[in-house]
């Protein structure tokens, strides 16, 4: 598992963002094109294939080794937008209690475990760049 566990987490979850990238940019629903009601000063029209973007870099930058720093950067910035759907649309996250996600909720709060992991991964970045040299 030390072996390979990171490199695995790495390319799910960069596969993770690309998947659910492309769904907002083919225009499929996902439950988390809730995020592009939350940023109500732009058109959802518009904020969705931008976070579909926003997502496949996201995604790339996991899997492509160079780029790890911009993954973070990435998710630093995205990471809002989850808690924001999460408190602008508290009905549609979950079913009258907290302690109850609606699948929308589910999938914002799924998804914040995930950007947590991609965390972690993005701590040992330091760590290898000075074991290298």
């Amino acid at each position: 598992m030390k072996r390979y566990g990171e490199t695995v987490e790495l390319m799910l979850l960069g596969g993770y963002f690309i998947w659910f990238g492309l769904l907002k940019l083919l225009g499929e629903k996902s439950a988390s094109s809730i995020m592009a009601k939350s940023v109500y000063w732009f058109d959802p029209s518009w904020v969705v294939p931008t976070l579909g973007v926003w997502e496949i870099l996201i995604g790339l930058s996991l899997i492509i080794k160079k780029w790890h720093r911009l993954a973070i950067f990435l998710l630093f910035i995205r990471v809002p937008g989850s808690f924001l759907a999460m408190v602008y649309h508290y009905s549609e996250c979950f079913d009258g209690s907290i302690f109850t996600p609606t699948i929308q909720g589910q999938y914002l709060i799924k998804e914040l475990t995930l950007i947590g992991a991609a965390l972690v991964i993005g701590s040992s970045i330091e760590k290898k760049n000075e074991s290298s040299t």
